[in-house]
C-alpha cells in the first residue's frame, strides 16, 4: 500500500457513544443490573463499540477492506451512554497493511483496542467442523455455566437474509444504531455494515445459551466475500474454548457465516462473559 506511511494517522471518528440495548433481554445494558456488577450505568453493547472501530477503516479502505479484510476488536473498559469517544487509527504495518485501532473516553481511558488489516490471504477454513445445526428450542439451551461448554460443542445455527434496500428494514435500524457516518451505507447499492455478523454472533450465543446479564468482550473477523442483498446466510460454528478468569465465566465461539451454495462470506471468533462475577 504505497500510499500509506507507518506511523500515519488515518481520520479520527469521534461520536457519542449510544446504549441502543436498554430494553434488551441482557440486562448488563440496564443501569440497575448493570451496577450489581459494578458498573456505574447501563454498558455500551460491544457490537456498537466494534462498529465504531470499523469507521476510519472503512473510510479509508472502503469495500477492498469489506469484501477481504481482517479486524480485531477487543473491548476492555466500559462505554457508557452518551458518552463522548474517540477513534483512532494509526498505520503499523505495510505490505499487508496493517492499522492499529484504539478508543478512549473523555477521560482519556483506553477502553477498546484491536488491529485492522488487508491480508494477501485468511488461513483456510475447515468447513467440515463447522456444520449446520438446528437452533434448540428455548428449554433445550445450555446453562451459562463454562462445565456445561465443552471444547468443539456444536452450536445451533442462526439462519437470515441480508436485505440492503428496505429503508425501514433490520438492517436500515441496524445502521441507526451504529450512528455510523458514512455516505458508502447510505448509496444505492451499499455494501453490509461489518459490525452485523457479530451482532448475529451475539444471537448465536443468546440462541444456544440460557443467559442471563452477559458481556460481548472481543471479536475477531475475516471477511471473505460481501455478502449480497437478498442472500441467505447460515451463521454456524462450535465452542472452541471456555474457561474462568477473574470470577467470569467465559466463552469463545468459532464461527463462519455461509451465503448462497456455501460460499463463505466471514469467519470469526466471538469471546463474551457469559457467567459474569458480580461486585464485591
Amino acid at each position: 500500500m504505497s500510499n500509506y506511511e507507518v506511523g500515519q494517522e488515518l481520520a479520527p471518528h469521534t461520536i457519542i457513544a449510544h446504549n441502543y440495548a436498554e430494553a434488551s433481554d441482557n440486562k448488563m445494558h440496564s443501569d440497575g443490573t448493570a451496577e450489581d456488577y459494578g458498573y456505574k450505568g447501563g454498558l455500551v453493547p460491544g457490537v456498537g463499540i466494534y462498529g465504531y472501530m470499523t469507521v476510519p477503516i472503512v473510510e479509508a479502505l472502503g469495500e477492498d477492506w469489506l469484501a477481504h479484510g481482517h479486524m480485531t476488536g477487543k473491548f476492555i473498559k466500559p462505554i457508557y451512554h452518551e458518552e463522548p469517544v474517540l477513534v483512532t487509527a494509526t498505520v503499523a504495518a505495510l505490505d499487508p497493511l496493517r492499522i492499529s485501532v484504539n478508543i478512549v473516553n473523555q477521560d482519556d481511558m483506553l477502553c477498546a483496542v484491536g488491529e485492522a488489516s488487508l491480508p494477501e490471504a485468511h488461513p483456510e477454513v475447515d468447513l467440515v467442523k463447522l456444520p449446520f445445526k438446528d437452533m434448540p428450542d428455548a428449554d433445550s439451551k445450555l446453562p451459562a455455566k463454562i462445565e456445561s461448554l465443552e471444547d468443539d460443542h456444536l452450536l445451533g445455527s442462526l439462519k437470515y437474509t441480508i436485505d440492503l434496500e428496505n429503508t425501514q428494514g433490520e438492517f436500515a435500524d441496524f445502521l441507526d444504531e451504529m450512528r455510523d457516518p458514512l455516505a458508502l451505507y447510505k448509496s444505492d447499492s451499499p455494501p453490509l455494515h461489518p459490525a452485523v455478523v457479530v451482532a448475529q454472533a451475539n444471537q448465536v450465543i443468546m440462541g444456544n445459551i440460557n443467559l442471563g446479564p452477559w458481556i460481548h468482550t472481543a471479536s475477531d473477523v475475516r471477511h471473505h466475500a460481501l455478502p449480497q442483498h437478498g442472500e441467505e446466510v447460515s451463521l454456524q460454528g462450535i465452542v472452541a474454548h471456555s474457561y474462568e478468569k477473574r470470577g467470569h465465566g467465559i466463552v469463545v465461539l468459532n464461527l463462519v457465516a455461509l451465503g448462497k451454495e456455501g460460499r463463505l462470506l466471514q469467519h470469526l471468533s466471538h469471546t463474551a462473559i457469559i457467567d459474569p462475577a458480580k461486585a464485591s
